[in-house]
């Protein structure tokens, strides 16, 4: 029998000045932070910048960079991975950070790596980042491996992601409302 990981949210109390709450039931939390404090609730365990503790330098949404932007996460309630599925994702980033450092991959971690990518097997959606630029009118996908999903899943294709429809509506109303 295998082991499953069953991923499941803090439920530390964020104040309500620092937290726009979207959407929320037994399946899923959507919440668009408001403050670094915030962030690194809703996003920990992510490998997001803008949700690491003692480390707010991506969060300044006051910054020339970051002015006009909006960060929504969606978190997977109860969402369960089993240890295979665990160990896929991790080889995925070695060969992600291994690509990044300059080291060239094997002809067999390359075809591993593309596999990985084909079958999906590399995403994990236990928590999606939205990020929306109000001066490019850009939406940036992420998944909780820190993995852009953008081109994968641009515009209407976000309906194609793993997660009920209504949850897709619900991000764009939010950013509709607040662009």
């Amino acid at each position: 029998m295998k082991h499953l990981k069953t991923y499941k949210v803090f439920e530390k109390k964020v104040p309500s000045a620092e937290r726009d709450d979207i959407y929320r039931d037994d399946k899923y939390i959507l919440v668009s932070p408001l403050s670094h404090n915030a962030s690194c609730k809703y996003g920990a365990f992510s490998d997001w910048c803008i949700s690491v503790p003692n480390e707010d330098y991506m969060w300044d949404m006051n910054s020339k960079d970051n002015r006009g932007t909006i960060v929504i996460m969606l978190i997977q309630r109860g969402l369960e991975y089993d240890v295979e599925r665990e160990e896929k994702i991790h080889k995925y980033k070695t060969y992600q950070q291994d690509i990044d450092s300059g080291e060239e991959l094997s002809e067999e971690e390359r075809d591993d790596m593309i596999d990985l990518e084909k079958n999906g097997d590399f995403l994990d959606l236990r928590k999606i980042a939205f990020v929306y630029s109000k001066s490019s009118g850009s939406l940036e996908t992420w998944t909780n491996n820190n993995i852009d999903i953008t081109d994968m899943y641009y515009g209407d294709g976000l309906y194609n992601l793993p997660i009920d429809d209504y949850i897709i509506d619900e991000v764009f109303n939010y950013i509709g409302e607040n662009k």
